[in-house]
């Protein structure tokens, strides 16, 4: 299937009417009821619709409709190379890996890339494709079977029927022709199967059984590959050649990711504001005893109380560095936002540093980090700014993560300097207008 394909980044504006329309209201009808059916959750926490225009916020992926792809990337990917892609891909599939809640929904039937690291997702996508390929048609060949039987099956098969009659009166050598499914192509899906079985739960787990029942009598190969080189694709139909593909793709451990691409798949919507949290808080739940901190993540408290004594306004700071023994907690939170450098306040949204003060001065931290992803060249530095409460100063520090860089290499050496540098007693001089530099 062939649909239109509509990129954008989050919160970007699709038109929707005048010269520059990308969609019409049908269609964003159509994307509505997609979002309904697959999540069965209003499309208004996911979407802002106006006369004009469209635009999806708080997630990115891939949004199939029979007319229209929409591919929702993060903020500053869209003009990405190709290969930055694919790293970016791989990390938000390793984010995920930190944080399974933040994807909780799936849509079938996309043209997705083959650079992604969501493996949960391919092996759906395959056991859909089986599903697909023996709904159409079952692979099978005639084979010839020759069996003593004690009456004709098929024909008897002489000589050996002389023979076997003067040694055993009243049985019959047997032949027959029949069509079996034990053949390459099956084995090799059957193989696949059993080899993710033990990698899926729940629902996935329930489909992938149906589809192994189905297969019973095909044997299940030691090694699976070895039955892919018997396979004649000139021979196989189009329909088993893509689930054949994908099943190749999970023993090579490739998958399907966000990006929209040219191999069918399952697509997914990621909550990257939840998997980036998610995977930050990981990340500091790993790295806080080698620098002296236990972790706290999302910890619970009340900003204060009523007069009556009745507690108000609780507050559920992302993570939380406190010291061991000798340093100054730290309070870190985590936006999942586009800085930019050349913006004033460096885009840093007031509401976010007055969030800051508030939960620095409730929980008694004099140091905290708003930390968040950088997608593009020119990362700027870690800037720091010093804020006056009461006779104590609550220093913030504005830090990023690099997307773009694989497998996330730098970020534990960045944030343990990063932390090393807000632990240490000596005074720093800070500036009050800092200036960001590419690092």
């Amino acid at each position: 299937m062939i649909r239109r394909r509509i990129t954008v980044e989050e919160w970007e504006k699709i038109p929707l009417s005048g010269n520059g329309s990308l969609l019409s209201f049908a269609e964003v009808q159509a994307i509505f009821e997609t979002w309904r059916m697959q999540t069965d959750s209003d499309p208004e926490g996911y979407f802002v619709l106006s006369e004009r225009f469209l635009r999806a916020k708080n997630w990115s992926g891939i949004l199939p409709t029979n007319d229209v792809l929409l591919e929702v990337v993060p903020r500053g990917a869209k003009n990405l190379r190709a290969e930055e892609k694919d790293v970016l891909d791989r990390n938000v599939g390793l984010m995920m890996q930190a944080a399974l809640s933040g994807r909780l929904f799936s849509f079938s039937d996309a043209e997705l890339s083959d650079t992604g690291d969501r493996y949960e997702a391919l092996i759906s996508s395959f056991v859909d494709a089986v599903s697909r390929a023996r709904g159409s048609s079952l692979l099978r060949r005639y084979s010839t079977n020759r069996a003593t039987t004690s009456k004709v099956i098929g024909r008897n098969v002489f000589p050996a029927q002389i023979l076997e009659s003067l040694r055993r009166p009243g049985y019959f050598i047997s032949e027959w022709v029949s069509l079996d499914e034990d053949i390459a192509e099956n084995r090799f899906l059957t193989g696949v199967l059993k080899h993710v079985r033990p990698h899926s739960a729940g629902q996935l787990r329930a489909r992938l059984d149906r589809q192994l029942v189905g297969l019973d009598n095909v044997a299940s190969p030691a090694d699976p590959m070895r039955e892919w080189a018997k396979i004649r694709f000139d021979r196989v139909p189009e329909v088993y050649r893509r689930a054949l593909q994908l099943g190749r793709a999970i023993l090579e451990r490739r998958a399907p990711g966000i990006f929209a691409g040219a191999q069918n798949g399952t697509s997914e919507i990621v909550f990257t504001a939840r998997a980036f949290e998610a995977f930050m808080a990981n990340v500091f739940d790993d790295l806080g005893p080698s620098l002296g901190f236990h972790t706290v993540v999302q910890g619970s408290y009340d900003l204060g109380a009523w007069s009556s004594g009745k507690k108000a306004f609780e507050i559920n700071p992302d993570i939380e560095l406190v010291p061991i023994s000798g340093s100054s907690s730290i309070l870190i939170d985590t936006k999942w936002k586009r800085l930019n450098p050349y913006a004033e306040n460096y885009g840093v949204k007031p509401e976010d540093v007055y969030q800051m003060i508030s939960y620095a001065t409730r929980l008694g931290h004099n140091k905290a980090i708003l930390l968040y992803p950088w997608i593009g060249p020119n990362r700027p530095n870690r800037q720091l700014f010093e804020i006056r409460s009461g006779n104590l100063p609550l220093e913030i520090s504005i830090a990023t993560i690099d997307l773009l860089e694989a497998n996330f290499r730098g970020a534990r050496a960045y944030l343990t300097t990063l932390i090393d540098d807000l632990s240490d007693t000596r005074q720093q001089e800070l500036s009050p207008q800092p200036d960001f530099a590419p690092m």
